[in-house]
């Protein structure tokens, strides 16, 4: 067997045993499961690759875990910073003052805040948070809550939300 081929099953290795790292920090700056989140994901792993395929053969890593969380929490910090750097530089020059909804689209966004408005009020500051984009982790901060909780919580008021959709006839508007 190649040296080649030894380095990459020990890297495939390393990658499973540390999955979960790889997603936590994945989940620090984007919500699991979107485009976003995956594309982190793919990145950080092509960064291990390219740290560990340079590194020399006899070199033994103490505390892997600490050691692959640092760099790829490291690297995916810089991502997002540079992603926002990118962003700030571009100028958005569209004019929505004649973009408007339509009737149903109205009617739509109306029923969702009724919606909210049947929701718990610690629940409605959170899905009103949330639908103004304010980040996971800001609403984390803001609640006092881990992110992971704030996660959950959102995917419960979703669902309570859909439940209470198909319960409420309430078509006045």
């Amino acid at each position: 067997m190649s040296d080649k081929n030894y380095t990459l099953e020990q890297f495939t290795a390393l990658i499973r045993k540390n999955e979960e790292t790889i997603k936590r920090i994945s989940a620090s700056f984007h919500i699991p499961g979107t485009p976003q989140f995956r594309e982190m994901m793919s990145d950080l792993t092509t960064y291990l690759w390219s740290v560990y395929s340079k590194m020399p053969p006899d070199i033994v890593i103490y505390k892997e875990r600490q050691w692959v969380y640092t760099i790829l929490y490291r690297k995916a910090s810089n991502i997002v910073r540079n992603e926002k750097r990118r962003h700030s530089h571009l100028e958005y020059d569209f004019d929505f003052s004649n973009y408007s909804y339509s009737d149903e689209d109205q009617q739509l966004v109306s029923r969702m805040y009724r919606l909210i408005n049947h929701l718990e009020q610690d629940d409605r500051e959170i899905i009103t948070m949330y639908l103004d984009k304010v980040p996971v982790r800001q609403i984390a901060i803001a609640k006092e809550k881990h992110v992971i909780y704030i996660y959950r919580r959102i995917n419960k008021i979703i669902e309570t939300l859909r439940r209470l959709n198909e319960e409420i006839d309430d078509d006045v508007g």
